[in-house]
Formats: C-alpha cells, structure tokens, sequence
C-alpha cells in the first residue's frame, strides 16, 4: 500500500529522463550551430571578417532562428513534464488520503483504537518518507548513468588514423622537405572538393599557403 501511491510518479520520473536524453541526442548537432553562431557573434576575434563580409544580420538571423526552435521543443518537454508530474501527484495524493480514510474507518468502527489510529499515521508517514527517498535516489542514479553511458561511447571510440607499425622518424633537420602528389581533400561531410588535384613540393625552411575564397 505504500509503495502504490509512489510508483506513478517514480515511473513518470524514468519516462521524462528518458525523453529528455532522446531529445538532447536529435538536437545535438542543432545545439552545436547556435553554439557556434554565438561565439562568431560575441567573440573579438570574428569581428573583422564579419564587418568586411557584411555577415553580422546573416548570423544574427540564423541564430535567432535556432535558438527560437530549440526553445520551442524545450518548452514543449517542460510542459509535458510538468504536466504529467502533476498529473501523477494528484494520483499519489488520492491514494495516499485513500489510507488515511481507511485507517480513518477502521477507527470510527472500533476495528482499531485511536492509540493504534496515531501509531498507524506515524508509521505510514515515516516509511513512505523513506521509500520515497530512496526511490529518488534510484531515480538520480539512473539519471546519472545516462551521462556516463556518452561519457563511456566516447571513451570506447577507436581512431580512424593510427600510428603505423614501423614509424619512420622525421630527419632532424629536415633535409629534403615534404611533397604532394595528386591530393584531393573533401571537408568531412561535404561532398564539394576544397582542393582538387594539387602536387606540390615544399622545400625545408620555405613557407606555403593555400589561399581560398574565405581564407
């Protein structure tokens, strides 16, 4: 009996942790945009490239529309949240004043005494004190373990580029220099080539850059 008046509110509990950690996965990527606007915006370091592109309304714009639906979706989970919290609450509240009527009939009928009336609500009182806080702490543990389950994928992540197994030392000094032949490069992502076809030689001590349309 005293665990039912917990159960709907612990379990609404593990159903929004679950949805909030669904929901911060698809965003992600979205999160990281307006993260990246923001610092573009508000860091000195942008501010040349911005004022002589003319950019700053383009990202003001972009980020504005990120932030707003990113917003919307998180006050769209608040609501639901707080609505099914309330709903559940409401629940606990009805069973829980269920018990005290029972043990509050029982009195009146002379099937206990009022002696065991008190020491009936102390008890009732005191243990679902205690379920309920441990069932809190499962819940927090749970929610804990959420993060450390990112924490443990990215721990597990294996790198694309290895170290070869014979490395061959770089010449101190550099003697010959470092040449490209035919290199293509694609940013990860996209399919549009940045470089296309490019030999090249770099001779020791000299000086190469790659100039683009941005950069």
């Amino acid at each position: 009996m005293l665990v039912l008046p917990i159960i709907p509110r612990i379990g609404i509990r593990f159903y929004l942790i679950d949805e909030l950690q669904r929901w911060i996965e698809r965003r992600t990527a979205t999160q990281r945009k307006a993260s990246y606007y923001n610092s573009l915006l508000t860091s000195d370091s942008h501010a040349k490239e911005l004022r002589l592109f003319d950019l700053g309304d383009l990202f003001k714009t972009r980020f504005r529309r990120t932030r707003q639906h990113l917003l919307k979706e998180k006050f769209e989970l608040a609501k639901r949240r707080t609505v099914a919290e309330f709903s559940t609450t409401i629940l606990s509240v009805i069973a829980m004043w269920g018990a005290y009527a029972f043990i509050a009939y029982q009195t009146v009928t002379g099937m206990i005494t009022v002696g065991d009336l008190v020491l009936y609500n102390q008890s009732f009182r005191k243990a679902y004190s205690s379920i309920w806080s441990l069932l809190q702490g499962a819940v927090g543990l749970y929610e804990d373990m959420q993060f450390l389950g990112y924490l443990f994928e990215f721990l597990d992540f294996q790198p694309k580029i290895v170290d070869p197994p014979e490395p061959k030392l770089v010449p101190r000094p550099m003697q010959v220099g470092i040449e490209f032949k035919h290199v293509d490069f694609a940013y990860p992502g996209s399919t549009r080539q940045a470089i296309t076809d490019v030999s090249l030689k770099i001779q020791p001590g000299e000086v190469i850059a790659l100039v683009g349309e941005n950069g």
